[in-house]
């Protein structure tokens, strides 16, 4: 395999300086990624404004000639397919193959036309630096700003350098300034800010997305630091964070697999993580290397969860999986044990920082309840008048305290299910080497909406999306450490979405409540209809409904309709 990295994780024996010291250095690094993402967003901008909307014009015609270049493909595969028909007479095939040499010579020059409006937008691009060299570059002005940067002083046999009223003497450059020096290195600003920042920026300018900053109070806004492996010395199991004097030891490998790692020469990036732990911040560092990857051994000298032998399938729905080969089936659930009840105290959070929020912010809601969109002022100058002013938000301690333990519980969420999914995926390998994995458009699912069953009580859930309960099964990850480990065993993944897995999807959402399908009334014929139709339909839904619109109200409406019919003539009122 091409470009493998080999990733070892310890931790790191710190003292509470030192874990001050890295929380000062984390949140300084904050404010650095804040002040850059505003600053590319001026230029954004005026790149927006620039020329008449240039920018959204040229977008429009990348899409349109997209879109243009696929219909002439599906023209061409249809004429293809209707030339291979044997009844059709010789005269009529010249004529296809004509059409077709016609249409390839109208993909060559939509293609001629995608590269110049390509190059018309990189240029336009290019002339508002808005590239992943000008975002490095644009890392200078750091260098100019003098709150985040410190003056340079003379120094004389490793001693700053002072003179008679007891004053450091600074170093003074042609101008007569004082020079100063960024308190983090150019090389960790270039992995930590300019790198993350240009991959959102990339994806606001492809796929318009939201550049979001970095919030102080979400544990999770900054959670690493990176720098290259060449701008840091090592002596006796520690390191120093470059630009900065300060030795920081790490526990040494223990394992063979983690001395195996450690002990390889292509070491290229260092990084510092750390996640949030209930009362303070608990902080490790990974050793990343291009090399082979590393599989675990027993004591023997054996690989650890070897592949078995010949091809499977794989189905991912939402939060399980289905493997078929051959003659065996097995469903595996994807939602980690306790991680429901964790939730539930994740709600119950929600709801109390909810209050505290409406509590301490109570000019912010109006009558109703609803949150206001602004905050409307009497302009002193013209009482007539009122001024729109953004919202300011107060946070009680109490509320702060609840942050905190919620960002704990989602770390501990995440870990256990990542966890989870690692032994998951153990336990799949003997089954292949070989494995078809048919997975849904998570994007589209997101989208969608998915149904409660009724609780004891018999009442009605409310709808809750689709994201909910991806969030708890992460199918996309299960699915990228399961292709990590068989293709690191020399296996095979093949990877693809398929139309109808709308429609297993469903049906996996339907068996996976087998113990509710028990309680229903099949005697009546009636229920057959309804309960059948409410299966089409709702699959229609799941199969086009999602991909066309995120409001296809026709679909949905059919859906419910037949679903309500079933209530009617379902004697236990169950509620799938």
């Amino acid at each position: 395999m091409e470009n493998d990295v080999n990733v070892l994780s310890l931790g790191l024996l710190i003292n509470e300086d030192d874990r001050n010291y890295l929380n000062k250095y984390f949140e300084f690094v904050r404010k650095m990624q804040n002040y850059f993402i505003s600053y590319e967003l001026k230029k954004f901008n005026k790149m927006h404004k620039a020329y008449d909307c240039k920018y959204d014009k040229l977008k429009i015609a990348i899409e349109n000639k997209v879109k243009e270049y696929s219909k002439v493909q599906k023209e061409i595969s249809l004429l293809k397919t209707s030339k291979e028909d044997k009844e059709i007479s010789k005269a009529d095939k010249k004529k296809i193959c004509q059409q077709i040499k016609n249409k390839e010579d109208e993909l060559k020059e939509i293609k001629e036309c995608q590269k110049k409006i390509k190059k018309d937008f990189f240029d336009l691009l290019k002339e508002f630096e808005m590239t992943k060299f000008s975002f490095i570059s644009d890392l200078a002005i750091f260098d100019k700003t003098d709150y985040f940067t410190k003056p340079i002083y003379k120094t004389k046999n490793g001693k700053v350098v002072i003179d008679k009223d007891g004053n450091k003497v600074p170093i003074f450059d042609k101008d007569g300034n004082i020079k100063r020096k960024c308190f983090v290195s150019s090389k960790v600003r270039s992995y930590s800010i300019a790198l993350p920042i240009w991959s959102a920026f990339e994806k606001k300018i492809n796929e318009d997305s939201i550049v979001h900053f970095k919030s102080y109070r979400d544990k999770s806004s900054i959670n690493s630091i990176a720098f290259p492996a060449s701008s840091t010395k090592f002596t006796n199991n520690s390191f120093y964070i470059p630009s900065v004097k300060k030795h920081i030891k790490f526990r040494k490998p223990k394992t063979d697999y983690e001395k195996e790692i450690y002990n390889q020469e292509k070491m290229t990036v260092i990084r510092i993580k750390r996640f949030w732990d209930n009362t303070k911040y608990q902080y490790s560092v990974q050793f990343a290397f291009n090399s082979s990857p590393v599989i675990k051994k027993d004591y023997n000298g054996n690989i650890k969860h070897p592949l078995g032998k010949g091809t499977a399938e794989l189905i991912v729905g939402i939060n399980y999986i289905l493997l078929y080969k051959n003659d065996y089936t097995e469903k595996y659930t994807l939602i980690p044990p306790d991680s429901l009840n964790i939730d539930k105290e994740i709600r119950k959070i929600n709801r109390a920082m909810d209050r505290s929020k409406r509590s301490t912010n109570p000019n912010n809601y109006d009558v109703n309840g609803k949150q206001r969109k602004f905050y409307e002022k009497i302009d002193t100058n013209n009482p007539d008048k009122t001024i729109k002013l953004r919202l300011r938000w107060k946070y009680s301690n109490h509320y702060n305290k609840l942050s905190q333990r919620k960002a704990y519980l989602e770390g501990v969420n995440a870990r256990k299910r990542k966890l989870y999914d690692e032994q998951l995926a153990n336990e799949l390998l003997k089954y292949f080497d070989t494995v078809n994995i048919k997975k849904p458009n998570i994007k589209s699912l997101q989208m969608s909406k998915k149904k409660f069953s009724v609780n004891d009580n018999k009442k009605t859930a409310e709808d809750k999306s689709v994201g909910y309960y991806i969030k708890n099964g992460a199918p996309a990850q299960f699915i990228d450490i399961l292709t990590r480990k068989v293709e690191n065993r020399g296996g095979i993944v093949n990877v693809s979405k398929i139309w109808w897995i709308w429609f297993v999807v469903f049906l996996l959402d339907l068996a996976f409540n087998l113990d509710k399908l028990n309680k229903l009334n099949y005697n009546k014929s009636i229920n057959y209809f309804c309960f059948l139709s409410y299966i089409l339909i709702l699959s229609i839904v799941y199969s086009f409904g999602i991909t066309m619109s995120k409001n296809n109200t026709v679909l949905i409406f059919f859906a419910h309709f037949s679903k309500w019919a079933f209530f009617i003539f379902n004697e236990n009122n169950l509620i799938l």
